[in-house]
């Protein structure tokens, strides 16, 4: 095989010591198709790197969103609880009841989207025990004014602690 390659390369050789029109012609093209490959190349390492920020800041958008739910959901329970130990009536108990039922799956949304970074995961960890601790303190709030304890209950709102838990709620909405 290697005689048969032989003629091939000395006339290949002789093309490139030859100065010519088709010489010249041919190192153009080689050079604009070696350029036109390495623009693509480019390009395409540009829009991995264009999809994967646009991938991050959606990602932190969803993050702000689900982290403002969480604040408003607690909001709402909190608005619901006053509502009813004000009137002593169930109905204004519907934000909260409301905000109970949704708010344990943006928890979860948030610490999906936040999983495995070693930032944001604390935080929302943080948050997320937060939370908790607010709709303890609303929950135990309600307790008492169902079973007709509304002095306890406002005495209970008037110690500050659910005022205390949203503060830092607030602090830590705004680290995230």
């Amino acid at each position: 095989m290697i005689p048969a390659r032989r003629p091939t390369l000395q006339a290949f050789g002789q093309f490139l010591r030859t100065p010519s029109l088709g010489r010249s012609v041919a190192a153009l093209l080689t050079g604009a198709i070696a350029l036109l490959l390495i623009v693509n190349m480019a390009v395409f390492v540009m829009l991995q790197r264009t999809r994967d920020f646009n991938d991050s800041v959606e990602r932190g958008q969803r993050i702000q969103v689900a982290t403002k739910e969480v604040l408003a959901l607690s909001i709402d329970a909190e608005t619901g609880q006053r509502g009813f130990l004000l009137t002593g009536r169930p109905e204004y108990l519907e934000p909260y009841t409301n905000a109970v039922a949704r708010l344990p799956e943006r928890l979860a949304e948030l610490a999906s989207l936040t999983a495995g970074d070693p930032d944001m995961s604390p935080r929302v960890e943080r948050l997320t025990a937060l939370a908790q601790q607010r709709m303890d303190v609303i929950d135990r709030t309600i307790a008492l004014g169902r079973m007709g304890r509304i002095e306890d209950a406002v005495g209970s709102i008037r110690e500050g602690s659910g005022k205390r838990i949203m503060d830092r709620m607030r602090a830590e909405r705004v680290a995230i």
